[in-house]
């Protein structure tokens, strides 16, 4: 048994190889097939883990996408432009490298940062790679498709939750694996959460442009099959992005009948969750949370962290250029806040602020703060820019999508300390080449404007 084991996993890993050496082949000649197909690597989370902590299959993909397009530069004398609002993350970047040298976590700092890097610079490759109509319409379809199989894993995954079913989530210990939280292919159910909410609002805001209507139907489904998803993950953050999204979308006039066609579906699926099966407890406990946050353990955990931070940055010379980057985690322990519990510091586990601000304030002090706020200032900037601009219906549709999915994760960011994210910065992708596409549409239209002449 041992030996076929072994033999099966050689062959898989056969097949493997080949087929990303296929794809690498086909990337060279059309390298938006890579940036699809990151798509489902990203939403693999832990499963597509190869054996070190680098060594993941979105990084390998990520790492595959880069070069072919620098090949294609190099033999092709293609360009690669620079959106303004990348350019004007350059300034945080700057000041997060120069914090990882005098950080207390040295080596997880620079590790860290050069993460960050590198997802800038594919954020930069997916704005010069989506490039017209076609293209993005491919990212719709692909987006749905994946939020579906995932999504539907964990509805199956959270109908075995009683059960000893093949799926069935296993109590493993962990304070995020305890209890029935579904979370598919990820390791934590926030983050498969906050993952699957991204897509299904980039997925939600492309329906008014989609011509067919039985892919209409399907994203429409997909969009569904998301937010019964977020609803068996049992994630707070989650459910909070899906409430900031719904207001969103009901104030577009584009998507304000499919806004509410999806809140009634789903008030509907929430309703027969709690009258038919045995998440009605869980759910109701989930819901009831956000009335008693600070009676919650996990409540009084974060705002003793987000204190902690805070006395961080107002020790000394701190205030300007914080502690370093990454070095929450150590400075955290000498300035830790008198009423945080033993059990919040010692078991569960949490050793960051679970706040993007508070750690931002802490680690690389004011200049880090202003250096972020230049980059959201420029983000919602672009978005004026890009509303005044004369764009296609799905171009339209899906900037209301980015618009309102920025703005989510704005308030995301002050309960989960993860600003490396993976779907974020691939949104920031679809925006740069939504400002590359304005771009070159208004250069062509130069020469033919009298106005201009």
């Amino acid at each position: 048994r041992a030996e076929r084991a072994l033999m099966f996993s050689v062959v898989l890993l056969g097949c493997l190889a080949v087929l990303a050496a296929a794809l690498l082949v086909a990337g060279l000649r059309w390298p938006v097939l890579l940036v699809l197909g990151v798509l489902f690597t990203m939403s693999l989370d832990h499963l597509g883990r190869l054996g070190l902590g680098f060594l993941t299959a979105n990084n390998l993909l990520k790492s595959a996408t880069v070069a072919a397009v620098l090949l294609r530069l190099v033999l092709g004398g293609e360009r690669i432009r620079l959106p303004a609002m990348l350019l004007h993350f350059v300034p945080f970047l700057a000041v997060a490298g120069l914090a990882s040298f005098y950080s207390p976590e040295y080596v997880v700092a620079f590790n860290s940062w050069m993460r960050l890097v590198f997802i800038w610079v594919f954020t930069l490759i997916i704005a010069n790679v989506l490039r017209g109509e076609r293209e993005l319409k491919l990212v719709v379809v692909v987006m749905a498709v994946v939020l579906a199989t995932i999504s539907v894993l964990a509805v199956v995954q959270a109908s075995q939750a009683f059960s000893e079913g093949l799926l069935a989530i296993r109590r493993l210990g962990q304070a995020y694996s305890v209890g029935v939280r579904a979370s598919a292919t990820f390791f934590n159910p926030n983050k498969m959460a906050v993952h699957l909410g991204g897509m299904s609002i980039l997925v939600f805001a492309g329906l008014p442009s989609i011509r067919r209507r039985w892919f209409r139907l399907f994203c429409f489904g997909s969009v569904l099959a998301g937010l019964l998803a977020i609803l068996v993950s049992l994630s707070r953050s989650g459910f909070l992005m899906v409430g900031v999204a719904a207001l969103g979308f009901l104030l577009s006039r584009r998507h304000r009948r499919h806004a509410l066609a999806l809140i009634l579906l789903g008030l509907l699926a929430v309703t027969v969750i709690l009258t038919a099966t045995p998440y009605r407890d869980p759910l109701l406990d989930r819901f009831g949370s956000f009335g008693s946050l600070g009676d919650d353990s996990s409540g009084q955990a974060r705002t003793s962290l987000l204190i902690t931070g805070l006395y961080v940055f107002g020790d000394g010379p701190n205030a300007l250029w914080g502690t370093g980057y990454k070095g929450y985690t150590r400075a955290m322990q000498s300035h830790l806040y008198p009423l945080m519990s033993h059990d919040a510091y010692y078991h569960t586990g949490i050793r960051n602020g679970h706040n993007v601000w508070i750690a931002i304030l802490a680690e690389l002090g004011v200049l880090g703060m202003l250096a972020i706020l230049l980059f959201f200032a420029t983000l919602y900037r672009e978005f004026a820019r890009l509303h005044r601009s004369r764009l296609s219906e799905l171009q339209r549709c899906l900037l209301i999508g980015l618009v309102i999915y920025v703005s989510a994760k704005l308030v995301d960011f002050n309960l989960n300390p993860e600003f490396e994210e993976n779907m974020f910065w691939y949104a920031l992708g679809i925006l740069g080449a939504l400002s590359l596409s304005a771009a070159n549409a208004s250069t062509d239209a130069l020469p033919h404007d009298r106005d201009y002449q």
